[in-house]
């Protein structure tokens, strides 16, 4: 069976997200597979599912087939400046993948980190 970690966050601001990159990998349709991998600071960049102006729980936005890259800024690809929006991953780990840590750069906005379906973090109030 594999072993999976559903990752959203909610945005309200414009922003890019720089994540800690040694290991070039990158996600593309909302899907990032380390099941193969050694996992040591990898970069959850790449494609991940997106809905604008939208506020989704984890289960709902994998049926999205819209997608916006990480790191940009959503007015590059069209959207406006203000607003809000969910991102999401799915991120396939190896079978042996135990404990892991999740590092984020500073968010100077309010957001919501899902993990395995469950809130795990919030910073803020997320509001429209």
């Amino acid at each position: 069976m594999r072993n999976f970690i559903y990752f959203i966050f909610i945005t309200f601001t414009l922003g890019a997200c720089n994540f800690l990159q040694t290991t070039p990998k990158y996600a593309k349709k909302g899907v990032i597979d380390l099941s193969k991998d050694s996992i040591r600071n990898i970069a959850l960049n790449g494609e991940y599912f997106f809905t604008w102006n939208q506020m989704s729980l984890p289960f709902e936005i994998k049926t999205s087939n819209n997608f916006s890259n990480i790191p940009s800024e959503w007015n590059k690809a069209g959207y406006p400046s203000d607003g809000y929006a969910t991102y999401s991953l799915l991120i396939e780990l190896p079978p042996n993948a135990h404990s892991l840590s999740l590092k984020l750069p500073n968010i100077a906005t309010a957001y919501n980190l899902w993990l395995n379906n469950s809130l795990y973090y919030s910073m803020g109030k997320a509001a429209t």
